[in-house]
C-alpha cells in the first residue's frame, strides 16, 4: 500500500481518537443547561411566557423562584418586595394588581411545564418546604426536579421530607467576603473570558455551610467559581452549577470545565447557538 495512503489513514485515526478523548474528558453531553427564571432575557422573568421561550430553546431545566403570599399561595416571584411592600404581606390578587404582568402561582407553572422539561425550584424563604415538595410531586417524579436554597435549614428539612430529592446550596458573592481583585489581563481589552479570576479573591470556601446543609451540589455565583472554589468543591465530591452566566465566552469556558455540571443562564440560546427569532 502506498506510504501516503497509510500516512493519511494513521492521521485520520489519530484525529478520531483525539476528538473522542477530548469529548470523554470534558463530558459535554452530561452538562445541564438551566434557564434562569425562564428565558428571562427575552420575556418577563418567572412568567409562563418566559418558561415557554426556554422550552423553545431546548433547555434541560427551568428555574422557578418560589415565594409565599399572605393568603398562603405559593407564587413564582423573585423579589422579596414590591413598592416597599413585602410579598409575604400581600394577598395573591393584590400582588397581581401591583404588576403589569400576570404573576403565576407555583402550581400553575408546574401544570404548564409538566411533561415539557425538568425543573429547578429556588426557595427564596423558609418554612414552606413541605408545601413546595407536595406540589412538585403531584406533577413531577423525583428524578425530574431539584430544589435549591441559600438557607441550610430549608435544605435539611427537604432531605427529612424525602431523602431522594436532590438539593443544592446557593453560594452568593455577597456572602463570601471578597478580597482584592486579581483578574487575568483585566487591564487589557481582551474577551471577557480572560478576565476570569486566576487566584481566589475570597478568604474562605464555605465548606461548613455546604456540609451542614447536606446538599447534593453547589449552586455558585459565577463570580466566585474560580479554580480554587471548583477545586475545593471537587474535594467535597460536590458538583457545581454556575449562575448567572450570560456571556458566550464565559459559557464556553465553564462548559469546558469538567468540574462544572451545569450552566444557569437568562440566555439558553447562546448555548445552543439558536437565533432568538426562531
Amino acid at each position: 500500500m502506498d506510504k501516503k495512503i497509510i500516512s493519511l489513514l494513521f492521521t485520520g485515526l489519530f484525529i478520531v481518537l483525539f476528538v473522542s478523548l477530548v469529548h470523554a474528558y470534558f463530558d459535554f453531553n452530561s452538562k445541564y443547561i438551566i434557564s434562569h427564571r425562564g428565558a428571562s432575557f427575552y420575556e418577563q422573568e418567572n412568567t409562563l411566557e418566559a418558561f415557554e421561550k426556554a422550552i423553545e430553546f431546548g433547555t434541560d431545566f427551568v428555574e422557578i423562584d418560589v415565594r409565599k403570599t399572605r393568603d398562603g399561595k405559593l407564587v413564582a416571584f423573585h423579589d422579596s418586595e414590591i413598592d416597599d411592600m413585602g410579598v409575604g404581606e400581600l394577598d395573591y390578587h393584590f400582588l397581581n394588581e401591583q404588576t403589569p404582568y400576570h404573576v403565576p402561582t407555583f402550581e400553575q407553572v408546574l401544570i404548564f411545564l409538566q411533561g415539557k422539561t425538568k425543573i429547578h425550584a429556588d426557595l427564596k424563604e423558609q418554612d414552606y418546604e413541605l408545601e413546595v415538595v407536595d406540589q412538585i410531586l403531584k406533577y413531577f417524579s423525583v428524578n425530574d426536579f431539584f430544589i435549591s436554597s441559600e438557607h441550610e435549614s430549608s435544605l435539611i428539612k427537604i432531605k427529612e421530607i424525602n431523602p431522594n430529592i436532590k438539593t443544592g446550596i446557593i453560594i452568593k458573592e455577597s456572602k463570601m467576603g471578597k478580597l482584592a481583585s486579581n483578574k487575568i489581563f483585566s487591564f487589557f481589552p481582551f474577551p471577557s473570558f480572560f478576565s476570569r479570576p486566576l487566584f481566589s479573591k475570597y478568604p474562605r470556601f464555605p465548606k461548613d455551610r455546604i456540609i451542614d446543609s447536606k446538599a447534593d451540589f453547589v449552586v455558585s455565583d459565577y463570580k466566585v467559581a474560580d479554580d480554587d472554589f471548583l477545586r475545593a468543591a471537587e474535594k467535597l465530591d460536590k458538583e457545581v452549577f454556575v449562575w448567572n452566566v450570560n456571556d458566550k465566552d464565559l459559557i464556553d469556558w465553564f462548559l469546558a470545565d469538567n468540574r462544572v455540571k451545569g450552566i444557569i443562564t437568562d440566555r439558553p440560546d447562546l448555548v445552543y447557538n439558536i437565533s432568538a427569532g426562531q
